[in-house]
């Protein structure tokens, strides 16, 4: 003989064999059920045992096991996965910037290194222009300075040959005249 009870949305369902003593149970989580000759069923299969479920497992739908799926979502432990390989690709994308800046940074002090440095070379190559033009300069001076005094050293020494020619001449002439006295 077979008993039929309902409980809310689960119906429970018992009965006995004439030839067994054991008692056999199904339970299912559907609102609808059958019984004919004393079985029940809701797309679950009985068996030896006596217990059968809608999804045949022998587990009950709305009580999931430890880690399953919510109410046919991903279990929690892929969740939490996914979080976290979610946050590890955010912490990567937030230091990929931070090298790229840094990156960024490190360039433009090159430039403007690069560009100091050239602005000082050629600082370097007009002063030494500009002190070649003057050591030019300087060295035509010297030079003009040395033409002027030869040029004055040999007007005087014609001077003085002149000054001894006449020195000569008047020797020369005194004593002509002592002669003829």
């Amino acid at each position: 003989m077979g008993s039929i009870r309902l409980r809310g949305s689960r119906i429970r369902a018992t009965w006995a064999r004439k030839d067994s003593l054991s008692k056999h149970s199904i339970s299912s989580s559907s609102s609808s059920s059958s019984s004919s000759g004393g079985s029940s069923s809701s797309g679950g299969s009985g068996s030896s045992n006596g217990s059968s479920n809608s999804n045949g497992t022998g587990a009950h739908a709305l009580y999931p096991a430890a880690g399953a799926a919510p109410f046919g979502g991903a279990p929690l432990q892929q969740q939490q996965q996914q979080q976290q390989q979610q946050q590890q690709q955010q912490q990567q994308q937030q230091q990929q910037g931070t090298q790229q800046q840094l990156q960024q940074q490190q360039q433009q002090q090159q430039q403007q290194q690069q560009q100091q440095q050239q602005e000082k070379q050629q600082l370097k190559r007009r002063l030494q222009q500009q002190q070649q033009q003057q050591q030019r300069h300087d060295k035509q001076q010297q030079q003009q300075q040395q033409q002027q005094e030869q040029q004055q050293r040999c007007q005087q020494e014609e001077q003085q040959q002149q000054l001894q020619q006449q020195l000569q001449q008047q020797q020369q002439q005194q004593q002509q005249q002592q002669q003829q006295h």
